[in-house]
């Protein structure tokens, strides 16, 4: 009688996840093509014009107060920023709110996407743009990581961020709107700054958010599999 609640706790997290499972399987494929076609056409050259046109509408814009918020905006993805903003994230979850699965899941999905972007890289290894840099980077260009690493990993700490909401019935539609805001400011930053194409930044986007899909999915059944393993018991 007792283990009821708990039962029903469990079948309702399974029905989430597969409800989550058919939203991935439908989200995935798209990004994946998505990626196929914007990768085709990279190493086919077949949107030198459309990333040309993009960077000159945005840098028309320039102004020297702007590209200090640009710059500032840039760096919530630089390295020597994210990492130990994702430390103080997973530490503060594991051991101030006790949730060391969604600690682990920030850790992997921020070295994770990290490890995949280098990887891409060096398999396509496109050279940066020609046009003047406005912040220094060094590297390959496709795909963008900071637009790849901040989207994931800020996307899913917005997540976490949304479901602690969610769990004390508190008032949560903002939490996604200021994450993409954010997560889209960086991309559109390393554009500006020009040391990215749109193309770059699309594709980081497109691959940073099959990542972050997969992690959160990845959680999700960890923490079910978990939970049926106590009811059982």
């Amino acid at each position: 009688m007792n283990k009821q609640p708990s039962t029903n706790s469990a079948l309702t997290g399974t029905a989430k996840l597969t409800i989550s499972l058919v939203w991935a399987t439908v989200v995935v494929p798209v990004l994946v093509v998505l990626l196929f076609v914007i990768t085709r056409g990279v190493l086919k050259n077949s949107f030198s014009e459309f990333d040309i046109a993009v960077t000159d509408t945005l840098r028309s814009f320039a102004s020297p107060q702007l590209t200090e918020i640009v710059t500032f905006i840039t760096h919530f993805a630089s390295s020597h920023i994210i990492a130990p903003i994702a430390i103080i994230v997973a530490a503060t979850l594991a051991f101030g709110f006790k949730k060391q699965w969604d600690a682990l899941c920030v850790a992997v999905v921020i070295g994770g996407s990290a490890l995949l972007n280098e990887g891409l890289k060096l398999i396509f290894q496109r050279a940066r743009p020609e046009w003047e840099h406005w912040v220094h980077a060094t590297g390959y260009s496709y795909p963008s990581g900071h637009s790849m690493t901040g989207l994931a990993f800020y996307g899913m700490v917005g997540f976490l961020i949304w479901l602690h909401l969610k769990e004390r019935g508190k008032v949560r539609f903002y939490v996604p709107i200021l994450t993409l805001l954010l997560i889209g400011g960086i991309g559109v930053s390393r554009i500006y700054l020009g040391v990215h194409y749109v193309t770059d930044v699309i594709a980081g986007f497109a691959a940073g958010m099959v990542w972050l899909i997969a992690c959160i999915y990845g959680m999700q059944w960890l923490k079910g599999r978990k939970h049926t393993l106590n009811v059982s018991k």
